[in-house]
């Protein structure tokens, strides 16, 4: 049987439960451990319930002499670095969810307690990676890219585990199909997210046509929540129902 709900920290997510504010910092502090940390504090103090990070490695995404690997080197957090950051997320009581991207950072990740994962559909072929999500025991998060409806249905996952993000300009399009895929991927238990909320149209009106579980808000609506003088900001807010 699927369960309704799921754990997150010390709370429940999903059939019957209060709101789930997520507050995603992702690599939103640009390779500054201290930038992390003061998102870190700008959640708590906006009332999140839990707050998710990248873990990854350079090395682990590209070869030294691909164009982007400065960018991915920039944005990088030392083990040390990322100890620190994720020790003060557990104690700050928010539920902590990590996006790891290689072996090493979801074994510092375990390490450290995080509460639950996030796992890309392309890792789904990496054994040793998977092996290490399923030794963690935690709940994960299942990003399906392409997956198939039908292996969807298949996997017999937790509702809620499987969720689709999509984008504003979706959302303006009236079509009856449209409304249709969404109303089925609703029906097999994937839950619908709005990303990027505020860089367009932005209004909560096309929300009533379409069933959509969460708003990923624009780092925008909240760039000077933290500190501001520097314009710090989260990423983006998640908000589960």
């Amino acid at each position: 049987m699927i369960p309704a709900t799921i754990p997150l920290g010390s709370r429940q997510v999903g059939e019957g439960n209060p709101c789930f504010v997520l507050a995603e910092v992702a690599s939103a502090h640009g390779g500054s451990a201290d930038a992390a940390l003061r998102m870190l504090e700008a959640a708590f103090k906006m009332g999140a319930d839990g707050i998710k990070f990248q873990l990854f490695r350079a090395e682990a995404l590209v070869v030294r002499r691909h164009p982007a690997w400065k960018d991915f080197e920039q944005i990088e957090l030392t083990e040390k670095e990322w100890r620190k950051v994720l020790r003060a997320a557990r104690a700050s009581g928010l539920a902590l969810l990590v996006e790891a991207f290689d072996p090493p950072s979801l074994a510092i990740a375990a390490e450290e307690g995080a509460d639950a994962f996030k796992v890309h559909s392309t890792d789904m072929e990496n054994p040793e990676f998977i092996r290490g999500v399923a030794a963690a025991g935690k709940p994960v998060l299942f990003a399906t890219g392409g997956v198939p409806e039908d292996a969807v249905r298949e996997a017999g996952l937790a509702a809620g585990t499987l969720h689709l993000e999509v984008t504003e300009n979706v959302l303006l399009n009236t079509s009856d199909v449209v409304q249709a895929n969404f109303e089925r991927l609703r029906q097999i238990g994937v839950s619908m997210y709005l990303d990027d909320f505020g860089t367009g149209y932005s209004s909560l009106s096309y929300l009533q046509r379409y069933p959509v579980d969460a708003l990923k808000l624009d780092s925008s609506f909240v760039a000077r929540m933290g500190t501001p003088d520097e314009g710090l900001g989260l990423s983006s807010i998640e908000l589960y129902y």
